[in-house]
């Protein structure tokens, strides 16, 4: 994964081609996102498949470790 990368968004999804309907710009809710949604340049998505039973720990662990600026829950990172 590309960890030198400016973060924006981490999310989870059981359908990907459905969660990325719902980030829409005229669609989306959350401000932030959305502003950026907006703005003209090119964007990469980076996805993972991971087990249904592990999407909350992965979703919450990857906010944690890459502080995206458009997600709205913030997590504190814990030392191993």
């Amino acid at each position: 994964m590309a960890i030198t990368q400016t973060w924006m968004y981490v999310g989870k999804a059981r359908s990907l081609p459905a969660r990325l309907t719902r980030h829409q710009v005229h669609l989306e809710k959350n401000r932030l996102l959305r502003d950026w949604l907006h703005r003209p340049g090119e964007r990469q998505l980076y996805y993972a498949e991971v087990e249904l039973d592990m999407l909350d720990q992965v979703e919450r662990d990857l906010i944690s470790q890459l502080q995206p600026r458009c997600n709205r829950m913030r997590y504190v990172q814990r030392a191993l």
